[in-house]
């Protein structure tokens, strides 16, 4: 038969075909009788194409009964030139005498420079469909974006798979070239005929690759100038099938509306997003430290007495940089060159390893997802990725991490600054009492005169100082702390004598207030450096996971949020001990804790996915893990010095350590609940931040909370004070609000398309929702730190013999974090206390001759 289309031009149709088979039977014949099956083959040829119409090219087709059978199919045909170009043939056999009804019709295919159109999928008319569209030549377009979605009457549980190929695809380029129809089945085997490897491909198998993707109701595809396919001019072809992995189902017909848009200014747009990811964490925390300036203002303003100045001492205020920043970060910067394997060390450490390992595994996924152009490997939010003009990476996703970064950068800062106010305050204090002690201020000090200080405080002669007595008499604990070096609240003269041995190294025999000063020892915050760098890690973690995100994956973006759970746990504890230990208690806590959870987070993955199914091998490794946790919480003591905790504070800690063991042994021993914590990673994770809750909650009340007073001026003093917690509350519960309003999901059990329906178009520039809860957490998790850390330095400074605004003077007898209530407030006067002003509005400015400084 002959179909003509001269009436008027038409470069590309939808051929519409039909075809009933019934077989001729003799009288009397009923399908009881039948032997077998009808079997009829069919194909269509339009210029030099064949397409063979049956189930494997996608054609739509059913048995009525054993002799009866109808077909139908419907082709996407490009028309050629020529007198040819007007004829189509068929041709139908059958394994019986048969009768034939063949039905064929044609339909004008949609305007290839349309930007909006439908396409018919599924029904009468097969599983196929394509669409022809047009890029135009246009040097300053950077992407080309086609979004799908199924309208709500045609959402039936269908599965579609888009793939979009360039007009010099090898799989596509002859129809176009010469003309004919599109074989469906060809098409498709050809897609998936690019070998997959990571040897340098062949410019002709790259052609091959066709971007792709699955959905039930809902896509976007983004074409850019370094995907595969790239963007470039000229014709391309959209092909769509329906429930690709149910061959022998009839697809229910569906309609897909497809909108086709052109990107520019991709370049400018990347720039415009680093800058808000850069400077719009750091302007927040700007912000914040103002409002902490003006806090601490306005409280040395009400407390002041009697027109005295107060003592402008900010703990944690960033003011401007001066000599002695400076001389601190020449001290720093050498000791970058003489690393310790403490913890800042060793994350430094732990990130080149993470590089060299975890990034290649993810880069492989990348890879694997750019080799066949498979959009399902790595579950993007496609609604909101935005690729580079060189390389198809989600550059959104890579600068919205950058907000850790200023995370990082501001904490070590913020710590920086803290630690020099106190060094240089001891500086001060050690000046301080050379001055008490040395009957001569003009001269060193000799042996005999530092003896003869220790008998002028022993005053009933019993050769032994408490802490007490000191206090009393000098009213600071400072030097008494350094040098009762066992920390037993007591000196005796023989410690007294040693500490003059030891603070004169150059055995002069005679002390100057220079040695006092190298004596001293600051506060240490070394802790809250390698949080500093934890934040800095899990932005590069977090930039890992999101150039291909997937479960395989997600391991690594907790790589570090575990090791921040657990930094900030014990940021409140005192390093202040010896360097051996507190290098021994870093190296346990990498080698008994890190390292175990990261291994058991990768194997465990491949379980959560399914990759393994040895079953008896599954239960050798839940026996494993299950002992490991045994041994790491019963253990804590062996990785950590604990101080006194007390009765109801051992209580708590019983607890948490059994809800751990419960938690790891019901959801190993049932892997359903470990698939519905998110999978072994976030398991492990969120037990880490429960943890780190509770005990840094404990750690705020011993070390700061129960040392208020409930009065009027107290209370509000202190809600003054940590006003900059409401603005951490606020950003924290914002943060959270855009986590869990997912734009895709990674979860076990979630299927590509799954995560694709719920892909959420940008919410500002061109970040998501994801994208701002990194700006947000990042942001509440400096603030969470910049807590801890001015919670860490009142602790110091009260346990130096240091007066906190709107507290009572503290007994500093007997100072231990345990439960058996706050140190007794002693009764001294208040009005005995002399204040000074500081000039330069620092901690190096307080004398111990004014009785108390306040913070």
């Amino acid at each position: 038969m002959s179909f003509s289309n001269t009436s008027y031009w038409v470069q590309h149709f939808q051929l519409y075909t039909t075809l009933a088979a019934k077989v001729q039977h003799p009288p009397g014949w009923n399908t009881s009788t039948c032997l077998a099956d009808v079997a009829v083959e069919s194909a269509i040829q339009y210029m030099t194409d064949l397409v063979q119409l049956d189930h494997d090219s996608f054609t739509s087709g059913a048995h009525i009964n054993c002799s009866s059978i109808f077909m139908a199919t419907r082709l996407f045909c490009i028309r050629g030139e020529g007198p040819v170009s007007t004829r189509l043939s068929m041709a139908v056999q059958a394994n019986a005498d048969a009768e034939l009804s063949i039905g064929v019709g044609a339909k004008e295919g949609a305007d290839e420079h349309s930007r909006n159109l439908s396409m018919t999928v599924g029904g009468i008319g097969g599983r196929s469909a394509f669409h022809l569209f047009t890029v135009p030549e246009d040097d300053n377009l950077d992407v080309w974006r086609v979004s799908f979605n199924v309208p709500e009457e045609f959402r039936n549980n269908n599965i579609y798979h888009a793939y979009i190929m360039h007009e010099s695809s090898p799989c596509i380029s002859e129809v176009l070239r010469n003309g004919g129809c599109f074989n469906a089945q060809r098409v498709w085997s050809c897609t998936r005929s690019v070998p997959v490897s990571f040897r340098r491909p062949t410019a002709f198998g790259n052609l091959k690759i066709a971007m792709s993707l699955s959905f039930s109701q809902s896509a976007r595809m983004t074409i850019s100038r370094g995907s595969f396919p790239s963007l470039r001019s000229g014709q391309w072809v959209l092909f769509v099938l329906c429930n690709l992995k149910k061959p022998h189902e009839i697809c229910p017909e569906g309609r897909i509306d497809v909108k086709l848009s052109p990107g520019y200014n991709q370049r400018a747009k990347l720039w415009v997003g680093a800058a808000i990811m850069v400077f719009g964490p750091a302007l927040v925390l700007f912000a914040v430290n103002a409002m902490y300036f003006l806090a601490y203002k306005l409280l040395y303003t009400i407390f002041t007495e009697n027109g005295q100045t107060q003592r402008r001492l900010w703990p944690i205020f960033m003011s401007l940089p001066g000599r002695k920043h400076v001389a601190m970060l020449r001290e720093k910067v050498n000791l970058i060159f003489r690393p310790i394997p403490f913890f800042p060390g060793l994350l430094a450490l732990m990130i080149g390893v993470f590089l060299a390992t975890a990034a290649q595994f993810v880069i492989t996924h990348y890879g694997l997802m750019v080799r066949t152009g498979s959009r399902d490997i790595c579950f993007y939010n496609e609604k909101c990725f935005s690729p580079g003009v060189v390389w198809d990476l989600p550059w959104n996703n890579f600068l919205s991490n950058l907000a850790y970064f200023v995370a990082g950068a501001h904490t070590a800062m913020q710590t920086f600054w803290a630690e020099v106010r106190c060094r240089n305050f001891l500086r001060r204090t050690m000046s301080e009492m050379f001055k008490h002690v040395n009957p001569n201020p003009e001269g060193g000090l000799t042996k005999q005169q530092w003896i003869a200080a220790f008998d002028h405080v022993d005053l009933n002669g019993s050769g032994t100082v408490s802490r007490q007595e000191w206090y009393t008499r000098h009213n600071h604990a400072l030097a008494f702390d350094f040098i009762d070096t066992d920390q037993d609240g007591r000196l005796s003269r023989e410690e007294w004598s040693d500490a003059f041995d030891r603070m004169d190294t150059d055995r002069s025999g005679i002390l100057t207030e220079a040695d006092f000063q190298k004596a001293s020892c600051g506060i240490d915050l070394r802790a809250f450096y390698a949080v500093a760098i934890t934040f800095i890690a899990e932005g590069i973690g977090s930039m890992c996971y999101h150039l291909c995100p997937s479960v395989e994956t997600f391991q690594f973006d907790t790589c570090f949020m575990i090791p921040i759970a657990n930094l900030l746990t014990i940021a409140l504890a005192d390093w202040s001990g010896t360097d051996f230990l507190d290098t021994i208690s870093a190296l346990r806590y990498f080698v008994y804790i890190l390292t175990p959870v990261w291994i058991i987070n990768f194997v465990g993955t491949w379980y959560d996915i399914d990759v393994f199914d040895c079953e008896w091998l599954y239960w050798v490794y839940t026996i494993l893990v299950v002992a490991w946790t045994l041994a790491a919480v019963t253990g804590l003591k062996r990785v950590f010095a604990t101080p006194k905790i007390g009765k109801r504070g051992l209580w708590l800690m019983r607890a948490l350590q059994a809800l751990v063991v419960l938690v790891v042994l019901l959801a190993f021993s049932v892997p359903s609940v470990r698939k519905g914590l998110g999978g072994t990673a976030n398991t492990f994770l969120l037990l880490s931040i429960v943890v780190m809750i509770v005990v840094v909650c404990r750690q705020i009340y011993m070390q700061d909370l129960r040392y208020i007073t409930w009065e009027v001026s107290a209370v509000g003093g202190r809600i003054i004070k940590y006003s900059y917690m409401a603005v951490m509350v606020f950003v924290a519960t914002l943060s959270i609000h855009c986590f869990n309003e997912k734009v895709a999901i990674v979860t076990p059990d979630a299927t590509p398309a799954e995560s694709h329906d719920i892909n959420q178009d940008c919410f500002y520039n061109i970040f998501d929702l994801h994208d701002y809860w990194h700006f947000l957490s990042a942001i509440a998790l400096a603030l969470f730190a910049m807590l801890l850390l001015d919670i860490r330095v009142n602790s110091w400074a009260r346990k130096s013999g240091i007066q906190i605004l709107f507290e009572q003077p503290v007994d500093y007898s007997s100072g231990t974090d345990s439960d058996k209530g706050s140190d007794q407030a002693s009764d001294q006067d208040s009005s005995e206390e002399n204040e000074r002003c500081l000039s330069e509005g620092d901690l190096e400015g307080a004398r111990i001759d004014d009785r108390m400084c306040r913070l």
